[in-house]
């Protein structure tokens, strides 16, 4: 009796995906974890019509660039919203701790971070980073659906500044973390931010040196400031250009002069940053490392009238 020959059946290898389908993958990865975390958020009591007078709803920001720096925002059903939600997915790295994978996040956010802290902070919102850390192969994570996420961690707080009071926290799988969350009736009661009790420094200002032609007197943008309600390390990094003079040096080295227990450095150069895109900081110059800044009196004037 003749035999047949052996087949052996082997399992098929996935083909090395190109630069396209691994961005495109990326984008699934990102949009499945996005969907996760909105439906854990929109199941809890707070977002319970029949438990909440005013429910909290997901939805998509309508703040300039939508999704570079902010992928969600949860709002009030009558409007107002509570907090700027950033999406981001990281594959699992062998002993890197969750939490230091999310400080390394934020780090590598830059700007991005900034923009979405100081979005939520002008709108009286929290902020929110949660990343997604997943073990299995990038291609297996991007073509199952049904892939597990390792850990889930959020990090969130109500300041601007990479330095600025914030809280973190992980757990090991969506269900865990619906647990944690699904019961709450406040946004404020589930993501809290706890800090010592700080006495922030009082900033005096030496009288800034005004443009020309400008109808606002030096005690009178003294006064405004005082009794403005921007942050301390706003008022200090106006304090820093009001004080530049004639000197041509980089942000970093002259805000080094003014760094104090409370307000870092990174703080401080990124409120000036903040100026200058507001138009209030004058002389700042994209792409060189040395500046001659300077206020714009007028500008700032109107922006404090705004606050």
């Amino acid at each position: 009796m003749t035999q047949e020959a052996l087949q052996i059946k082997r399992h098929s290898i996935m083909p090395r995906w190109d630069k396209s389908q691994m961005e495109a993958g990326a984008v699934r990865i990102h949009a499945r974890f996005q969907a996760l975390i909105t439906s854990v958020i929109e199941s809890a009591d707070w977002a319970n019509y029949r438990l909440t007078k005013d429910p909290l709803e997901v939805g998509r920001p309508a703040w300039p660039s939508p999704g570079k720096f902010c992928d969600l925002v949860i709002a009030r059903r009558s409007g107002h919203v509570e907090g700027a939600l950033e999406i981001k997915t990281r594959s699992d790295a062998v002993g890197v701790s969750p939490i230091d994978k999310m400080h390394s996040t934020l780090d590598m956010m830059g700007t991005d971070l900034y923009e979405l802290q100081r979005v939520a902070h002008q709108a009286d919102a929290l902020w929110v980073v949660a990343l997604g850390i997943y073990r299995v192969p990038f291609q297996a994570m991007a073509i199952s659906w049904d892939a597990d996420w390792s850990d889930i961690v959020l990090a969130w707080g109500r300041d601007v500044g990479r330095d600025s009071p914030m809280s973190m926290m992980k757990w090991s799988s969506f269900a865990s973390l619906d647990n944690a969350m699904c019961y709450h009736k406040d946004l404020k009661s589930f993501f809290s931010v706890a800090s010592l009790p700080r006495k922030l420094p009082k900033i005096s200002f030496n009288p800034p040196a005004l443009e020309p032609q400008q109808d606002v007197s030096a005690d009178e943008l003294l006064q405004a400031i005082d009794e403005s309600s921007l942050a301390p390390s706003a008022k200090l990094a106006i304090k820093v250009i009001s004080e530049w003079g004639d000197h041509v040096a980089p942000v970093k080295t002259r805000c080094r002069e003014y760094v104090t227990e409370e307000i870092s450095e990174s703080a401080l150069q990124h409120q000036i940053i903040s100026l200058v895109e507001a138009g209030v900081c004058l002389g700042y110059k994209k792409g060189s490392r040395r500046h001659r800044l300077h206020l714009n009196s007028r500008a700032l004037m109107d922006m404090l009238k705004e606050d």
